[in-house]
Order: structure tokens, then C-alpha cells, then sequence
């Protein structure tokens, strides 16, 4: 089974917006950078507790958490037509 692929752009931007760094956001929801890191290139998905976390570190509402954890990342069709 292929793992799915979240885009997390809409998250980096939010955590920019209101923390400034990554590694802020990483401190206060109580991870590693490393570990933020693995989560937002898909290495490793964030659990449901991180994803509430961040709703209330992040001050967005409860509707948004798709927007932000769940939309799909876009593959590119790497064929050409001729």
C-alpha cells in the first residue's frame, strides 16, 4: 500500500506567520526539530494530539486542521505526450 503524501505548505507558512521558525514550532509542541522535520517531508505523520496542538499553537479553528494536515501533495505526470 503506497503511503499517501500530504502537502504541508499551507502549515510551513502558518507556523512562519506566527512563530517565525520551525524550531520554535517544534519546541513548543514538544518535538524535535529533527522529528518536525520528518513530519512535514512525510518520512513520518503527525499523531491526532500534534495536529490538535497545533490548532492552539497556531490559533486556527477546528475546520481548518484538513487544510493544513490532509490536503494531497500533487505528483507531476513525468510523461510527455508526443
Amino acid at each position: 500500500m503506497k503511503k499517501e503524501i500530504f502537502d504541508y505548505d499551507k502549515l510551513r507558512g502558518r507556523i512562519k506567520e506566527c512563530l517565525g521558525t520551525e524550531r520554535e514550532f517544534a519546541k513548543q509542541l514538544g518535538i524535535t526539530p529533527q522529528a518536525l522535520c520528518n513530519r512535514l517531508n512525510n518520512k513520518t505523520d503527525f499523531t491526532p494530539t500534534e495536529m490538535l496542538m497545533s490548532k492552539n499553537i497556531l490559533n486556527f479553528d477546528s475546520k481548518s486542521i484538513g487544510t493544513y494536515f490532509f490536503t494531497q501533495k500533487v505528483q507531476k505526470n513525468e510523461q510527455k505526450s508526443a
